[in-house]
């Protein structure tokens, strides 16, 4: 009974931002605070998709073991111009099964909503995140929705994906594979030849550990595109400042 719920919640069109992005975890832990910090850069041969950066900031609390909010902030410099506040974003996501209480895995549903602070429509968000470990391995898979609202929206809603595994050696080693894919439109979805399709090795790890039991941590890779709409290539870094309350 658990298993069929849990693969019928799957299945709901919940949706990370589509692109090259951070693959979160699905659990909340009462009073955690997280400070969090994003950053990619784009590298291809086409002189508009090279030296293109992204940022996004955030807070996160979590205020019981099952709700989470979080406030983020989208900034980025594309085609070499002065670097721009996009988005503000709001989000609420609630843990909705975890694998130690018997659950086959971990998983949460997420609703937001993004206000654009430069031009063109707000968003509406819903995400999903699910995660499964065995033994030293870390699964982990997000989708995610957003849809424009507001006078002359869009009405097409954008679908991303994105999946990491993660095998654990030490808590500041912690070698990952990750992929990331933007579909276009779930009412038209692209060719694979549209279709913006991402893969690469990173790297996980807890960088400093501090006498208050705080602790940050880092996440970075490089992303190999892999179809003709992706860039060549996109390198990350996460800087995640993690505290317990």
């Amino acid at each position: 009974m658990k298993l069929r719920l849990l693969f019928t919640i799957a299945l709901i069109p919940f949706a990370a931002s589509a692109g090259v992005g951070k693959i979160s975890g699905p659990l909340a832990v009462q009073g955690q605070f997280v400070a969090k910090h994003f950053f990619s850069r784009t590298y291809d041969d086409t002189d508009r998709r090279d030296g293109n950066d992204f940022f996004r900031g955030g807070y996160e609390y979590d205020f019981s073991d099952e709700w989470v909010g979080e406030i983020g902030f989208n900034a980025s410099n594309r085609y070499r111009e002065d670097t721009q506040l996009k988005a503000t974003t709001f989000e609420l996501m609630r843990t909705t099964t975890r694998q130690n209480k018997g659950w086959w895995l971990s998983s949460s549903v997420i609703g937001g909503y993004s206000l654009n602070t430069d031009s063109g429509n707000d968003k509406a968000l819903a995400k999903l995140r699910l995660q499964r470990e065995e033994g030293a391995l870390r699964l982990r898979f997000n989708t995610s929705l957003d849809r424009e609202v507001g006078e002359d929206a869009n009405a097409d809603i954008v679908l991303g994906t994105n999946a990491s595994a993660v095998y654990t050696i030490t808590p500041h080693f912690k070698p990952a594979l990750e992929w990331h894919a933007d579909w276009g439109t779930t009412a038209h979805i692209s060719s694979r030849d549209n279709q913006k399709h991402w893969a690469g090795p990173a790297l996980y790890g807890d960088l400093f550990v501090f006498q208050n039991g705080s602790k940050l941590e880092y996440q970075t890779g490089y992303m190999f595109g892999l179809t003709d709409a992706a860039e060549d290539g996109v390198g990350v870094l996460v800087l995640d400042y993690r505290v317990q309350f």
